[in-house]
């Protein structure tokens, strides 16, 4: 709650970015709901290797 309240301020107060440096869809929606949109969206990779020895 403590999140929405802040992002509905900060939008009240014309703030048009917040960033977020992790966050899931879910998180996303919440976002939405406080009148912010996605600007942005990184792919993130990830492999397995193989250590020798």
């Amino acid at each position: 709650m403590l999140l929405a309240e802040t992002l509905r301020a900060m939008r009240a107060a014309q703030y048009h970015v917040a960033w977020f440096l992790w966050t899931s869809d879910q998180a996303a929606r919440l976002y939405a709901q406080c009148g912010f949109e996605e600007a942005r969206r990184f792919a993130v990779l990830a492999a397995e290797l193989e250590v020798e020895g």
